[in-house]
């Protein structure tokens, strides 16, 4: 294991999160609105209290943009296609603010971290599906039987909620465990006392 860090938190954002925390060889995982700033900052601050030589692993914000030519849409399918946008930008704002909340309350707890793209801690944790189509509840279900697996030794209970955090820990163990060069250059490394003047 990586000497400089042996707490770990592993941060699934959005209303349906969940922290998955490695502190003192003991896990735990809690769900909560990852988008509410005060909630995520009040926890971090309390593990901060707990120990030290913390590092968080935070899923980061996998945003893609579709293009489509209208050209030639009836006027009905257009309205349809900008209002669906208009969802999707909403969605995507929210997630925004949520990440750069999560972001926030690290620095604010002078927690380092790192931000990993869910198709990075996925494929390294080989959860990766190109068989076969799936739906976001078949995925979810999927990703919870693999955590469940991974977890069921240390009598740790999961929900959806939890598990892709439970995932993400799972990663993290496995980059800091091997030194993997993955994580050069990735930590970015708070200022101790940058909020105490």
């Amino acid at each position: 294991m990586n000497q400089e860090y042996k707490n770990i938190i592993a941060i699934d954002p959005g209303s349906h999160g969940g922290v998955f925390t490695y502190q003192n060889d003991k896990y735990n995982a809690a769900a909560m609105d990852m988008n509410n700033y005060q909630t995520v900052r009040n926890h971090l601050k309390h593990l901060k209290t707990q120990a030290s030589n913390w590092i968080a692993f935070v899923e980061t914000i996998n945003l893609h943009v579709g293009k489509e030519n209208i050209e030639g849409w009836p006027k009905a399918k257009i309205t349809q296609y900008i209002n669906e946008t208009i969802g999707k930008i909403q969605r995507i704002q929210k997630l925004v603010r949520g990440h750069t909340g999560i972001i926030n309350a690290l620095i604010e707890s002078e927690i380092d971290y790192v931000e990993v793209y869910p198709i990075t801690w996925q494929s390294r944790m080989y959860l990766i599906n190109r068989r076969k189509k799936e739906t976001p509840t078949e995925k979810k279900n999927r990703h919870k039987k693999v955590a469940t697996d991974i977890y069921k030794v240390f009598n740790i209970s999961l929900t959806h909620d939890t598990a892709d955090a439970g995932l993400i820990l799972a990663f993290a163990q496995t980059i800091l465990s091997t030194n993997d060069p993955w994580l050069n250059g990735r930590v970015k490394r708070v200022e101790t006392n940058l909020f105490s003047q």
